[in-house]
């Protein structure tokens, strides 16, 4: 099956996008929000001690890493979703483009033009075998008919073709954007939620979810150290 673009189906995807873009932002900021509550305990010297060592790995362990992983996520996700849209304006306009319906089109109507440029080839033979002037009259009359048909049918195939360009350059531009940044951002907000749901200690020491794998924060940093 060859490709396929849909406008309607291109712009659902795009508002899409651009939705889930919103939620990650929000619950970015909730978030930043809550952890402004620790920054104001350690700055203020509300944590001191044990407390306040505990209030630093948090912020070092758990909330820097994932704020840094889904900000980082969420402006990729952005910065394709800009790519894509470029790429469609050039395309949206012709609705729906069928790779294999193109093709065939195209055949189709390049038979058909050849099939009228033959006959056009022979009416024109035949004007040179023949003297009369009312049957060369008739025979050019045809020719030239012919000739506009043929004339057609090339700016069908340019217009068929010129689709398919179109297609293919959509296709080239966009066939690789959003795999790796989506799935990013899912495992950038399973931090977030995961940490949502982290209970923080009056002496600031915190306690995850119960079942929750703490070697996702330890990747994070590794990754982000790396960077």
């Amino acid at each position: 099956m060859g490709l396929i673009y849909d406008s309607s189906e291109s712009s659902a995807l795009m508002s899409a996008l651009k939705s889930n873009l919103t939620s990650s932002k929000e619950a970015v900021q909730q978030l930043k929000s809550g952890s402004q509550k620790v920054v104001s305990a350690v700055d203020g010297h509300q944590l001191s001690g044990a407390a306040y060592t505990a209030g630093k790995g948090l912020f070092s362990e758990l909330i820097i890493p994932t704020i840094t992983r889904t900000t980082n996520a969420i402006e990729q996700i952005e910065q394709e979703l800009q790519k894509y849209q470029n790429a469609d304006k050039i395309v949206a306009s012709e609705g729906e483009l069928n790779e294999d319906k193109l093709n065939q089109q195209i055949r189709v109507t390049q038979a058909m033009k050849r099939s009228v440029d033959e006959t056009s080839s022979f009416i024109h033979a035949q004007t040179r075998s023949n003297s009369l002037a009312s049957v060369l009259e008739t025979l050019f009359n045809v020719q030239r008919h012919l000739d506009r048909i043929s004339e057609s049918f090339q700016q069908d195939i340019d217009r068929l073709q010129k689709q398919l360009r179109k297609l293919h350059n959509f296709n080239e531009q966009t066939h690789h954007l959003f795999s790796n940044s989506i799935n990013e951002l899912k495992l950038a907000m399973q931090g977030v939620l995961t940490l949502n749901n982290t209970t923080v200690n009056k002496d600031g020491s915190y306690s995850l979810p119960k079942g929750t794998d703490k070697s996702y924060f330890t990747e994070i940093k590794k990754t982000l150290k790396m960077k």
